[in-house]
């Protein structure tokens, strides 16, 4: 019995080291899961060697957060100032006072340079060759003002600008002395090395003497056409001939440059484009009227300003003769009528070598838009008799007793198609 009873006694001591056992080891399982995880989280390394399972693909980064500042104010943005255009250096041959100038010149110019021979040509051969003839010794009675050289010898000339041109349009000219020069030259003009071409106009010049129809009685200004310098450069103005006659005695004299306003190119781009077109200003006119002539200078004009009359008690009349003769072709003829008042009636003549090619007067009215308007008064087909080119003029008649008032201004003759 005693013995039964021991066994009881191991039996239950057994089962409470059992039951002790199954609470204390988890409880221990679970304080060691508990020190790795904390261990784990103060160490990643510590961490990776407790837990070595597979590395999970990682999600993309996360923005991280920034805070935002406070809202400062922000300064207005202030104006980048453009940078300023080099200014040209002006011509050491730039005229004061293009009204000073002899011959005047027969365009429009609001300034302008002149190359004289002894200064800005340069001659091959030079000028101390004994082919040229200084216009001192030409052995004339007469005085000579502005001094030149004439050769019949086969040369070659350049009028060379001493600096660069503000962009703009420009008229060239070639003057054409009473003594000493004839036939015809043709001339090349060039920016630096780049030739350029007239916008209107040629680089051609039919020189008068006094063998010429009507002969020459002064010096004259040839125009070789309007140009557009658009960068900086050089400008220069070259010839070239062979051995000439007793008629066509070559004069190196001056060259003009003679910058157009900048109205000019608007103008000019109402008119067909073509290089054969000569425009004359209402200032190079011959105006007969006893009324008082006006002038204005607010609308759009050629040369920006232009004559008027209003209301004419007598009649009136203008004369464009064009200073160059003309190729034998077809031409259109327009007037630059500007915005006046009123719409006045006047009629248009036009003559090739004093004819009027047996058609009448054209009549319109004077009746534009406020901007102006270039008013075509026809095409003309000139005969083929009459040779290679041939003197032309524009006659405006203003009846007397026009109501309104009277706008003369330029007038322009363009190749026709």
């Amino acid at each position: 019995m005693h013995e039964e009873i021991n066994n009881n006694e191991e039996q239950e001591t057994k089962h409470s080291h059992n039951n002790i056992a199954a609470w204390v080891i988890p409880l221990v399982a679970v304080l060691i899961v508990a020190a790795a995880v904390y261990l784990g989280v103060k160490s990643p390394k510590i961490s990776f060697n407790l837990f070595p399972t597979a590395t999970s693909t990682p999600l993309p980064p996360t923005a991280t957060f920034t805070p935002t500042p406070p809202p400062t104010s922000t300064p207005l943005p202030t104006e980048t100032p453009l940078p300023t255009p080099t200014p040209y250096p002006p011509s050491a041959f730039q005229v004061e006072d293009v009204g000073d100038i002899v011959p005047a010149i027969p365009g429009i110019a609001e300034s302008a340079v002149i190359l004289n021979d002894d200064l800005n040509v340069l001659s091959n051969p030079d000028f101390s060759n004994p082919q040229w003839v200084p216009s001192s010794d030409i052995g004339l009675d007469v005085q000579i003002l502005e001094p030149y050289h004439a050769t019949f010898g086969n040369a070659a000339a350049a009028w060379v600008m001493d600096t660069s041109l503000q962009p703009g349009l420009y008229e060239l000219y070639i003057l054409d002395t009473l003594y000493s020069s004839g036939g015809s030259l043709d001339f090349t003009v060039a920016l630096g090395n780049q030739v350029l071409e007239p916008i209107i106009g040629q680089p051609k010049v039919n020189y008068k003497s006094s063998y010429t129809t009507p002969p020459q009685s002064f010096d004259l200004w040839h125009s070789l056409g309007i140009y557009n310098i658009d960068q900086p450069g050089i400008l220069s103005i070259t010839t070239s001939w062979m051995n000439r006659d007793e008629y066509s005695v070559v004069a190196i004299d001056r060259a003009l440059i003679a910058k157009l306003p900048e109205s000019t190119g608007a103008l000019l781009n109402m008119l067909p484009r073509t290089q054969q077109t000569y425009i004359m200003d209402n200032l190079a006119a011959t105006i007969t009227a006893r009324d008082t002539l006006y002038k204005r200078e607010d609308l759009p004009a050629w040369g920006d300003e232009f004559q008027f009359l209003v209301n004419p008690t007598s009649a009136a009349q203008v004369i464009w003769d064009f200073p160059e003769r003309i190729p034998v072709d077809q031409y259109e003829i327009f007037a630059w009528i500007p915005g006046v008042n009123g719409s006045a009636q006047v009629s248009y003549t036009f003559f090739v070598e004093g004819s009027t090619l047996g058609i009448d007067p054209v009549s319109i009215q004077q009746q534009v838009p406020p901007t102006g308007e270039w008013v075509s008064l026809g095409v003309w087909k000139i005969p083929e008799v009459y040779g290679e080119s041939v003197a032309v003029s524009l006659q405006m008649d203003i009846p007397e007793g026009t109501i309104g008032e009277v706008a003369i201004d330029a007038v322009a003759i363009v190749k026709s198609p």
